[in-house]
């Protein structure tokens, strides 16, 4: 193993680069084996694979993500749906008890104005936030899932959404503390003006991915997620901006679709909810994952065997 001249961290003999500081490895070395660094071929993606040298581009990217979403397009989706669906549907009963003419928290009847009952309100609120809740930790699970699916698919192994479900259920704590401290520091960034918040929101794109292959966890994930953007800033900004003009293009789509298809407001809004989930999650998790392959493989040298060597899952919080 070698050392960072600059803070000491211990890195990979192979490293371009310190993953903590991103000092230069000065005494890095060629592999002995050249096959261990050499292109994966993604298996059915069409290309796209891990940069290896130069630098690394949007098309890149995006060619990568968009690879593994077409060829395990039904892999990914089953492992988001089996955990967003239910939730889905409970939120959507909630939201027709609280409007409900009849007995809910708020009378829009033949009454005017609409009655307003305090304990339905309590009761619903306080439903709220546990749904709220249960929604904050189904999509760390959905998301951590698809996105370990699609770090195997775009390394060309065949992923599984059981064990994809597994490995996440595994990490599901320190994955929702990390989404809360994301969304807590984003907030701030934001308040403060809103080039702080872009900032951080792209630099902390791949906190995820390095948390489940890296068992980085919480403050030190989002720091190592900001090391490997670094340099790369502007790439990884228009990656995502094009990937979230897609996806609310989709979920337009979709929208509309199932306004035509589905009359009843409640259902709707559950099948609406529920598809537009199913179908970008998995694409955000892919396009996080293929980002988080190339630059680790870009700035240290990774080879490919070794994303999937992760460390074991860490003790329950």
């Amino acid at each position: 193993m070698a050392y960072c001249s600059k803070c000491g961290t211990e890195m990979s003999d192979y490293a371009y680069s310190c993953p903590k500081c991103g000092q230069s490895n000065e005494a890095r070395k060629e592999p002995s084996d050249p096959a261990r660094l050499s292109p994966v071929e993604p298996a059915g993606s069409g290309g796209g694979s891990p940069a290896l040298g130069g630098n690394v581009s949007v098309g890149q990217l995006l060619e990568g993500a968009i690879g593994v979403y077409r060829s395990h397009f039904v892999t990914l989706i089953k492992l988001v749906a089996i955990v967003v669906v239910p939730l889905q549907i409970l939120s959507g009963l909630l939201a027709a008890g609280l409007f409900s003419g009849q007995r809910g928290a708020f009378d829009f009847g033949s009454q005017q104005p609409p009655q307003i009952r305090p304990s339905a309100v309590v009761a619903g609120l306080g439903a709220a936030v546990v749904l709220g809740l249960l929604g904050l930790v189904a999509q760390q699970l959905a998301t951590g899932a698809a996105m370990r699916a699609s770090t195997e698919a775009y390394l060309g192994e065949t992923p599984d959404s059981g064990r994809s479900l597994q490995f996440a259920l595994d990490r599901l704590g320190p994955l929702v503390v990390l989404a809360i401290i994301q969304a807590v520091l984003l907030i701030l960034g934001f308040l403060a003006c809103i080039i702080p918040g872009v900032f951080l929101a792209v630099s902390w794109s791949v906190a995820v991915p390095v948390l489940l292959m890296e068992g980085v966890m919480g403050w030190a994930a989002l720091q190592r997620s900001m090391s490997l953007v670094q340099g790369h800033w502007w790439t990884v900004l228009a990656t995502f901006f094009i990937g979230m003009l897609a996806a609310s293009v989709i979920g337009f789509i979709v929208g509309a679709l199932v306004g035509l298809l589905v009359p009843f407001g409640t259902v709707r809004n559950i099948v609406s909810g529920s598809v537009s989930s199913i179908i970008t999650t998995p694409f955000f998790a892919a396009l996080a994952a293929v980002t988080y392959v190339n630059l680790r493989t870009l700035k240290e040298g990774t080879p490919p065997n070794a994303f999937l060597q992760g460390p074991a899952a860490p003790p329950a919080l």
